[in-house]
């Protein structure tokens, strides 16, 4: 069984081209994959999510002070094996409600929450701007500790929807190949990251308790991100980690 998590940055929801693409590329998975697939879709016009108060409580004691659907939402990716950020291009750049839903997991880029799971993007605009969104929602995938396994750029100026989903197709084929070879890794960014946090929390120069808790409970042990992003247990304790993923359940299949 795979899970699939997207979350679709337009308030136009189904009837947006961003929401079309992520449907075309849940559908591609589900058949080369050739195995069970579950997915879980969310977007602005039909979940609430609202503005980060920077009430910092989620830093201090893990969780957040504001009830909506983020929580649905949250546990949703933490069950997820692969998340779909997808998005149009505004002014250059991703929409607000976006933004705010990377505001509100913003404590989850300083524990790699999301290490373990695979990361697709996938970038919507009438003819330009797609490279400024994909490097946005790839920087915000890697400080949540995924691996993007593909970034699809799709510009509906040039192209019919016969052309888009033939370019879905060849993309989301290509995912899934590099993905079955295990030909993906975590980025030189996310190291550099892991080894500031590690020296932080270790020698207590920062963060919260809650934050300190987490990295030696889940994190401290390992040498390097790629080995805490491959490992699934949580050597303290021998037992799984609260969320990390493993690949083999499917690929071994």
């Amino acid at each position: 069984m795979i899970n699939v998590v997207s979350i679709t940055g337009s308030y136009r929801g189904k009837k947006s081209l961003s929401s079309y693409c992520v449907d075309r590329v849940i559908e591609t998975l589900r058949t080369a994959f050739k195995t069970s697939l579950t997915s879980s879709q969310f977007d602005p016009k039909k979940n609430l999510i609202s503005d980060c108060v920077g009430a910092t409580t989620c830093f201090r004691r893990g969780k957040c002070s504001i009830r909506d659907d983020m929580e649905l939402i949250k546990k949703k990716m933490e069950e997820a094996d692969i998340i779909i950020f997808s998005a149009p291009v505004y002014a250059h750049g991703i929409p607000g409600v976006m933004k705010t839903f990377f505001d509100r997991i913003a404590h989850w880029t300083h524990l790699f929450h999301l290490r373990g799971k695979l990361c697709i993007i996938l970038s919507i605009s009438d003819t330009n701007g797609n490279n400024y969104v994909s490097m946005e929602l790839q920087r915000y995938a890697e400080y949540l500790g995924m691996v993007v396994v593909g970034s699809i750029e799709i510009k509906t100026g040039i192209l019919s929807n016969e052309g888009i989903d033939s370019i879905l197709r060849k993309k989301v084929s290509d995912i899934v190949t590099r993905i079955k070879n295990k030909n993906w890794s975590v980025s030189q960014n996310q190291e550099e990251s892991f080894h500031s946090f590690k020296k932080v929390y270790l020698e207590g120069l920062g963060g919260s308790e809650a934050e300190h808790n987490y990295w030696r409970s889940n994190l401290c042990y390992f040498n390097t991100y790629s080995d805490a992003f491959n490992n699934q247990y949580n050597l303290d304790k021998n037992v799984p980690m609260e969320q990390p993923f493993s690949l083999e359940h499917f690929l071994s299949e």
